[in-house]
């Protein structure tokens, strides 16, 4: 797999995104669940902010010995710090932080919106 940005959407399976031979870090989750579940691991897709970007980022967590333990497909790394994470779930149907319901009482016509989510994420040494 090949990290590009716009090779898939939030709806592309991870069989098509394993066929494409590309993706984003949605599609390297979907991938790992799909091995891990097809394995019989238990497997959830997380979504929240990682460490140098600022933008949303997704990962895997699967259950081992009693306990959730996280993995980062994109990255080929165990999450240990670094990461903040806002949802877990089935798949990124669960866990899209960038959607919501919106509703105007004014005017009764076409409402629109946008949201830009950016977030910088740093470790701090409170000892110092």
């Amino acid at each position: 797999m090949k990290y590009t940005q716009g090779a898939t959407t939030t709806s592309t399976t991870a069989g098509e995104a394993l066929a494409l031979g590309k993706g984003v870090c949605q599609d390297f989750a979907h991938i790992l669940i799909a091995l891990c579940r097809l394995s019989g691991i238990l497997a959830r897709y997380t979504a929240g902010f990682m460490e140098g970007e600022g933008s949303a980022h997704a990962w895997v967590e699967y259950y081992e010995n009693g306990s959730w333990r996280a993995v980062d497909p994109t990255h080929n790394r165990l999450v240990e710090t670094g990461y903040i994470k806002l949802s877990h779930g089935w798949d990124f149907g669960d866990c899209s932080i960038e959607r919501g319901v919106f509703s105007s009482v004014a005017g009764g016509g076409c409402v629109e919106q946008t949201l830009n989510v950016q977030l910088q994420v740093g470790m701090r040494d409170f000892y110092a």
